[in-house]
């Protein structure tokens, strides 16, 4: 039989094992087995968590304190593709994911006056309504008619900015009177002008500096339909069928400098209208065209992806189909075609969305405003 004395001794002894085992035991639990996980992505965003509890962040670097192991992280942000990772977090260890949120493009319908302005094209000023055919662009009237002093048919450029009309100024005259002819003012803030002249052999592209009024013929093609330059550049695209093509075709033109000697001319796989064709910068395009996605059944699936266009008739000129022709149009897509690499990634199907009439980029470079009959969209493309 144990000694009372003695029994009093074990029974404080045991009491202090158990004391001590159960501070090892909350060090242990509290602090030692703890893993530290730092998110660092643009707030504010939520994070499910293997499906145990649910976080939210509104820092840049969000801190989570969990236990050691295996985790599922299913990471959302309103307006962006949502994220799943898979981490191990060892004892006391520290584990940093750097996210990257990827943007989901938005296509909405607007209402603004503003907007709708953009598509509003100007006004033939009273005063020069007589004059057939004119010409306008950003606040200049342009026009050709027989100048009294030479007698010749010249061309002549017309501020129309303001109440008053700008002064006429002789720009250049022909020796030979042209028929048809159409001219594009929107070159370097109309420093240059563009002028297509159409006969019964195809369309001649001339360019005339208002400065040095001087032109240029810079080549012919089959059919000319319509001009578009980048800004503050001699690069331009056009719209054009070469010959035997049934569709028109989206042209770059890049003229001869220092690190090329000749001007160079190279076709777009791109099959859709010049209007349709919005410039981002000297490297990229958007564009709205209702071509086909190689081996893909469903384009949707191909969203974000680089994809291959096929060149189906897109933007004929149905005048000129032989009679009984049928015509099989696909859906709108909304593509951005790089300049650099010659490559399409299809950004956005629109399935169930009519014909675009006209595509224009918003000033923020970020999204696009698309004419569809009496409505605009905006497709947003960048937050």
């Amino acid at each position: 039989m144990i000694a009372p004395e003695v029994q009093k001794r074990l029974t404080i002894i045991g009491l202090v094992v158990v004391g001590v085992s159960a501070v090892i035991f909350t060090i242990f639990a509290f602090f030692l087995n703890r893993s530290t996980l730092i998110l660092s992505g643009e707030p504010p965003f939520r994070v499910d968590i293997s499906n145990l509890k649910t976080e939210y962040c509104t820092e840049k670097d969000c801190t989570l304190t969990l236990a050691p192991g295996k985790y599922t992280l299913t990471i959302s942000k309103d307006g962006y593709k949502t994220i799943q990772e898979q981490v191990e977090l060892s004892i006391a260890g520290k584990n940093t994911q750097n996210l990257e949120f990827e943007f989901v493009p938005l296509l909405r319908e607007v209402h603004e006056s503003t907007i709708s302005d953009l598509f509003v094209k100007p006004q033939v000023p009273a005063e020069l309504k007589d004059i057939k055919p004119i010409f306008l662009g950003d606040g200049y009237a342009a026009y050709l008619k027989n100048s009294p002093d030479t007698h010749r048919q010249t061309l002549y450029l017309r501020g129309t900015a303001g109440a008053e009309l700008g002064p006429e100024t002789a720009i250049t005259s022909f020796t030979r009177s042209m028929k048809n002819y159409r001219l594009f003012l929107n070159l370097d803030g109309n420093s240059k002008i563009g002028l297509i002249e159409d006969d019964d052999t195809g369309s001649t592209f001339y360019v005339i500096d208002t400065a040095a009024k001087t032109r240029t013929n810079l080549f012919s093609y089959p059919n000319i339909k319509s001009v578009k330059w980048f800004p503050k550049s001699d690069n331009f695209l056009f719209e054009a069928r070469e010959g035997g093509d049934i569709a028109t075709s989206i042209f770059l033109y890049k003229p001869a400098d220092a690190a090329n000697k000749d001007a160079k001319i190279t076709k777009l796989n791109l099959q859709t209208p010049l209007e349709n064709v919005a410039i981002q910068d000297q490297e990229n395009l958007w564009a709205v065209t209702t071509q086909s996605v190689q081996g893909a059944e469903n384009p949707a699936l191909a969203e974000g992806k680089l994809v291959v266009l096929t060149e189906n008739e897109a933007s004929p000129d149905l005048s000129d189909l032989a009679e009984g022709v049928t015509l099989t149009l696909n859906t709108p897509k909304v593509i951005q075609y790089s300049l650099v690499s010659n490559q399409v990634r299809l950004v956005k199907n629109m399935d169930g969305v009519d014909a675009i009439e006209e595509v224009i980029m918003n000033e923020n470079k970020k999204s696009l405003y698309l004419k569809m009959g009496e409505k605009i969209l905006e497709f947003v493309f960048s937050d």
